[in-house]
């Protein structure tokens, strides 16, 4: 009697093994691209509070009133693009981009929008709400962030969704 193992067999064996190698592998990039994005999305809040902080206490970093080509302090700035976001000092007559941040190669913007929080509690300059959305774009991972800012300046973050 032989104790080998048949061509067939060392097949199924090998099939069965890639397929659990397969599905191991999406579901771990899905869980990587969840933390991903949960990361991204916390820094993005932080930098969304941190402008409303700034422009509430007046905090100026470059501007200067008594200087004509810059002004006085308008306020602070969030500006979204498809793969990076800045904090800006908004002057009466110049901007100055205080921080820039990118996203993680797999999360990108849903939509470019930016918001502007004007100094002293004064709100933002829109007077409807802007909407930011951030998602991760891995394969079976159709997961996203979404970020409500007020005309009086709350920001809401909204249930993390399917998009």
């Amino acid at each position: 009697m032989d104790k080998a193992f048949t061509f067939i067999e060392l097949i199924i064996v090998i099939t069965v093994t890639t397929l659990l190698s397969g599905i191991a592998l999406v579901n771990y990039q899905r869980i990587g691209g969840q933390e991903k994005l949960q990361k991204d999305a916390k820094q993005f809040e932080r930098i969304l509070f941190l402008a409303k902080e700034k422009a509430s206490a007046a905090e100026t970093l470059q501007c200067d009133s008594t200087d004509p080509g810059i002004g006085e302090l308008i306020g602070f700035k969030v500006d979204l693009t498809s793969n990076d976001y800045y904090l800006i000092e908004v002057c009466q007559n110049q901007e100055f981009i205080i921080s820039a941040q990118h996203f993680s190669p797999s999360i990108s913007a849903i939509n470019n929008t930016s918001v502007t929080f004007r100094k002293s509690d004064m709100g933002i300059t829109s007077n409807v709400i802007v909407s930011f959305g951030i998602r991760s774009i891995l394969i079976n991972n159709n997961n996203c962030r979404s970020y409500d800012v007020s005309p009086s300046g709350a920001i809401d973050e909204l249930s993390p969704y399917t998009c």
